[in-house]
């Protein structure tokens, strides 16, 4: 059987990665994109994530077989079923963490606490569509943004 790996290295885990598996059209997206908006600043004392990573990560995986996959299925959640979900589910995902990052450090220039950014940021209706999240306090987007920071690893 075929497995073609992608290092996804301090994204959800400090040694994650998802895989391919071409003779199925299956790709694994271990916790790096899930069906709820996954935690950059955990509650149990994880180490704290790097969205911009974990975004380049996403788009990487987008690259290497967004345009073959027919299942998508990951740690934790239910499978997304053909291409026409699955790249905008990826997409989505992408811009969330990538919007997380670049609001947060755009906010924090101007001045305000972490408290007030992530009171303050706004999810734009094109990402929030795309990714179609039950409203839950476990998405909560201003716990995310307590995360972060500028990152200190370049992929």
């Amino acid at each position: 059987m075929e497995l073609v790996v992608l290092m996804a290295p301090e994204s959800e885990a400090p040694s994650e990665f998802m895989f391919y598996l071409p003779g199925f059209r299956a790709f694994y997206a271990a916790e790096d994109a899930t069906q709820t908006l996954h935690n950059l600043y955990t509650l149990h004392g994880a180490k704290v994530r790097d969205g911009l990573l974990w975004s380049k990560y996403l788009q990487a995986a987008i690259d290497m077989f967004g345009g073959d996959a027919q299942m998508l299925f990951a740690s934790h959640h239910w499978p997304t079923w053909g291409n026409e979900r699955i790249l905008p589910f990826l997409r989505g995902q992408r811009d969330m963490f990538r919007y997380l990052h670049d609001q947060t450090l755009r906010m924090a220039n101007a001045g305000p606490m972490p408290l007030e950014i992530g009171e303050a940021i706004r999810v734009p209706d094109s990402i929030d569509t795309a990714l179609l999240l039950p409203k839950l306090p476990s998405n909560s987007v201003s716990r995310r943004t307590r995360a972060v920071q500028p990152s200190p690893l370049v992929l």
